[in-house]
């Protein structure tokens, strides 16, 4: 028969495994600049990392690592997407950039877009 305790480290021990890999995975997609996949990743690490513990007090190497991973990869996508926005609305030569990338692509102005989702007529 199989000890109780010993199926609840390995659930442990397993969990600190996917929250390390999680974390490593939340890092990985915020050096790609992608928006939302660090934090679906990273907030799963830091649970994963959190129910590891079980009713231990001390979290596993594995665990801690993969939290810290993943929380200074969520704090690194904040600071990039807020100084991207804050890029975005102080120079004017990106806005236009965009604009006229907008344009390119799409056959119609940001602005005759922004009037067509609100429910507006195309110029």
């Amino acid at each position: 028969m199989d000890n109780p305790y010993q199926i609840q480290q390995d659930k442990g021990r397993t969990l600190a495994m996917a929250a390390l890999i999680l974390g490593f995975a939340s890092a990985a997609t915020t050096i790609m600049m992608t928006v939302w996949f660090p934090y679906f990743f990273g907030s799963l690490a830091v649970l994963l990392a959190i129910l590891s513990t079980g009713d231990k007090r001390v979290m596993d190497p594995r665990a801690r690592a993969g939290f810290r991973t993943a929380v200074f990869a969520m704090i690194i996508n904040t600071v990039i997407i807020g100084a991207s926005i804050y890029a975005f609305y102080t120079d004017e030569n990106l806005q236009k950039a965009f604009f006229d990338n907008f344009e390119a692509l799409y056959g119609m102005s940001f602005e005759d877009f922004m009037n067509m989702m609100r429910g507006g007529t195309v110029r």
